[in-house]
């Protein structure tokens, strides 16, 4: 693999700013990928597919505008696929032509807010977005067609108190805010069962952490 990158850590019209991106090309040779087939039951294969490329970008960063505000995003690009893909299994020719589980566009952003408020408290807020493209379950297409899980965006909440002289902090979090359907997987089994499985992410989920320091 080759890795070019860059890493700036300064400031920006006297706003602290971060920022790292790199850009990578992997040559890949004899990868191991899972494979559902008919021999004579239903079983799963570790396969070796010959020869493969994965290239992209990734960018991240941060940024201050207010003593109080931070603000960041995260970004990549992953553009994989098996360059040869030509296995054969038990005597039968199949062809592997799609990379599973790598969506080809995934990004966040977020902001955090602090402020004081009385005494020695301390309030944090904190928003972040998270949004990918599609995804494929398995590596064959041709047994598998619409075997994928789509792209999805889900927002997460997170607002807390804390008092640093004491130690204790209460946080309360809202997971998947806005309750959106997604999946986070599956498994492409149609080609043994006719039946491919999505597995759903978290709905939305609230919680409360308690804390103390000492």
């Amino acid at each position: 693999d080759v890795e070019a990158g860059l890493k700036y850590q300064g400031y920006v019209v006297d706003m602290p700013v971060r920022l790292n991106v790199a850009a990578y090309h992997l040559w890949i040779k004899d990868s191991q990928r899972t494979i559902f087939a008919i021999s004579p039951t239903n079983s799963a294969f570790t396969i070796s597919v010959p020869k493969g490329r994965t290239y992209g970008v990734e960018i991240e960063g941060s940024i201050r505008p207010r003593q109080w505000l931070d603000l960041g995003l995260a970004f990549s690009y992953i553009n994989a696929k098996y360059t040869d893909g030509d296995i054969i299994l038990f005597g039968i020719s199949q062809v592997i032509d799609q990379v599973p589980d790598t969506p080809e566009f995934a990004g966040s952003v977020f902001a955090d807010v602090t402020m004081p408020l009385a005494g020695s408290i301390e309030a944090n807020f904190h928003v972040d977005a998270y949004a990918q493209s599609r995804t494929f379950l398995g590596p064959q297409s041709i047994i598998n067609a619409g075997a994928t899980t789509p792209s999805y965006a889900i927002v997460n909440f997170r607002a807390g108190l804390e008092h640093e002289k004491s130690g204790w902090g209460l946080t309360a979090n809202l997971k998947n805010a806005f309750d959106k359907v997604y999946y986070a997987g599956g498994f492409a089994t149609g080609s043994i069962s006719q039946l491919n499985t999505r597995i759903p992410g978290w709905p939305r989920t609230f919680s409360v952490e308690v804390s103390y320091s000492f």
